[in-house]
């Protein structure tokens, strides 16, 4: 496996890692909290969010650098 690949893999651990976290927050959501608890989850479904868009971002990025 080249070093390309490996990474592409890597990265696409990452991106499904956050979107299983993210899937689990939301059913979370879904269920009846006490404020405190509606805030914190809301809170990390918002860090989620932002870390899965700069990893969007970055790999955006490298791919536009191989190619470009």
């Amino acid at each position: 496996m080249t070093q390309l690949n490996l990474h592409m893999r890597l990265s696409m651990d990452e991106t499904e890692l956050l979107g299983k976290r993210l899937d689990n927050v939301n059913e979370l959501l879904k269920q009846p909290l006490s404020e405190w608890a509606k805030n914190y989850w809301m809170t990390v479904h918002q860090q989620l969010v932002r870390k899965l868009n700069v990893k969007n971002i970055q790999d955006t990025d490298s791919t536009i650098s191989r190619n470009g």
